[in-house]
């Protein structure tokens, strides 16, 4: 850890009129220091085996421990604090601050994309990313491993979860593809969600999740998302990414998840969003492993093709009930060394037999974790565990929100043909037609918090350009009255073929 009490500080004068000036140099002050980083657009420091983004104030307290200000007054120097309008435009400044950029901490090696291992302590500028181990000894990674040692290092990893009732062999494959992630994720550009299912409660998924979890070092237990609101979904996870997790998990959660700014997060490396209680966007990486449990999952919309969703099945009325011979997430902690060496073991071996990825958007994810899952279950002859590349597929056909876009768009269809119209014509028609189809009214309820043209506006922007029948929604700019929707159809574009994914 690096000590901000160091002495001599650097000096830096307040001249009339040279707040600029001095911000230029307060920059260059802490890109010259080893903690100091662009995490994002935000500026952060590293303390311990935490990455700590920095306000207002807490950048002020940082800037007075390590520099001091002063100002010339006749022949006499008097020290200064930090002032409010240097912090505020260094803030500003944000890629012009020339600060290393920062993606992520780990406390235990990793493997990037490319096969190099990251383990040196500190920041590797590679990786953008800073190594704190959190032990005096590292795992060890067989370069090499025979096939004993596959089986031997798949026994390891496979110990605490041995005992859960996952229903198939794609299941049990789906868990260990949630433990490499939590062990590679940091390294990954974007990785799907992974979604804990079960029947009925007391079954343990949460216990699941957060056995994952503990092989990342550490995790987030969080309330559900909501299902209604994406404004406020959008804000909870600009303040969850805010603190740099490794992993969170999203317990009980209850509705049909549908979410444009959750699928973002999942398929990008940064996520720009509004900060909760306030109005200002923020830029952050996304490189952490996100979980939910709930009863019964349900994903809409585009989730399920950026969900693997895992289920277990006690098949008992009180699954609570059930004793197992270890702790399992007492397990992962005490011997996470040796499980995050098999893990990595794993993917070192696997690696050079592995294809170009198999699913858009996270063709790295399927590389290195999928694959390394189907290579070494075939390599070792153990087909209880499946392709977890197959759960998406299965969670994309049981997409309950299909049904409800097709609904939507063959009312819409019915009601505008295929002109142009607004959220407020829906909105009109659905309020003051008492013609309006009643099934088309239900499924717009459903789908909107209230019936306001910005609520219907992000409904139907949420659903654009998605194909259901040989229908799809369209969506105009118009600069004067704001978007335009349009319901297409195969028959208004008989050059183009369009897959019919409803059936």
């Amino acid at each position: 850890m690096v000590n901000a009490f160091l002495n001599p500080r650097a000096e830096i004068p307040i001249e009339h009129g040279g707040i600029a000036a001095a911000a230029l140099e307060t920059a260059r002050v802490l890109a010259n220091a080893v903690d100091a980083f662009d995490f994002g657009d935000q500026i952060a420091v590293v303390k311990g085996q935490s990455i700590i983004v920095l306000t207002v104030d807490r950048l002020t307290f940082e800037l007075g421990l390590r520099i001091r200000y002063f100002r010339q007054i006749r022949e006499e120097e008097r020290n200064n604090d930090p002032p409010l309008g240097l912090v505020k435009q260094l803030i500003a400044l944000a890629s012009e601050r020339g600060l290393p950029p920062l993606i992520g901490l780990i406390d235990m090696p990793i493997i990037l994309p490319n096969g190099s291992v990251v383990s040196e302590t500190g920041y590797d500028p590679a990786s953008q990313l800073y190594v704190a181990p959190h032990a005096d000894h590292l795992p060890v990674i067989q370069e090499e491993p025979s096939i004993d040692q596959l089986r031997e290092a798949l026994k390891t990893l496979w110990e605490p979860f041995k005992a859960f009732p996952f229903v198939s062999a794609n299941d049990r494959g789906g868990m260990l593809a949630a433990l490499l992630t939590a062990v590679l994720g940091k390294a990954l550009p974007t990785a799907p969600a992974f979604g804990f299912d079960a029947p009925t409660q007391g079954s343990g998924k949460r216990l699941l999740a957060k056995c994952v979890g503990a092989f990342t070092g550490e995790y987030r237990l969080a309330a559900p998302l909501p299902t209604r609101s994406e404004e406020e979904l959008s804000k909870i996870l600009v303040s969850t990414l805010m603190t740099g997790p490794r992993a969170v998990i999203f317990d009980n959660q209850l509705g049909t998840l549908d979410s444009a700014s959750l699928a973002a997060v999942l398929t990008s490396q940064i996520y720009e969003g509004r900060l909760l209680g306030a109005s200002k966007m923020v830029k952050l990486p996304t490189n952490c492993i996100l979980m939910l449990t709930g009863n019964n999952l349900s994903m809409g919309g585009d989730m399920p093709r950026r969900v693997v969703t895992i289920r277990i099945d006690a098949a008992i009325e009180t699954p609570f009930t059930r004793v197992f011979d270890l702790d399992p997430e007492n397990h992962v902690r005490e011997n996470r060394t040796n499980l995050v060496g098999a893990a990595l073991t794993m993917v070192k071996a696997a690696l050079p037999h592995a294809t170009v990825g198999r699913l858009g958007s996270f063709e790295d994810w399927d590389r290195m974790v999928a694959q390394t899952v189907v290579w070494v279950a075939r390599t070792v002859g153990d087909l209880s565990f499946g392709d977890p590349y197959d759960l998406i597929g299965k969670g994309f056909r049981a997409d309950p929100d299909r049904e409800d876009l097709l609904t939507l768009l063959e009312g819409l269809r019915a009601r505008f043909g295929n002109g142009r119209f607004m959220a407020r014509d829906l909105r009109d028609y659905l309020l003051q037609t008492s013609s309006a189809p009643l099934a088309l009214r239900y499924v717009v309820e459903s789908l909107c918090v209230r019936l306001t043209p910005k609520a219907i506006w992000q409904m139907l922007r949420n659903r654009a350009d998605r194909r259901v029948a040989g229908f799809y929604l369209a969506v105009w700019p118009n600069e004067k009255t704001g978007n335009e929707f349009q319901v297409f159809s195969v028959a208004d574009l008989p050059d183009e073929t369009i897959v019919d994914t409803a059936s």
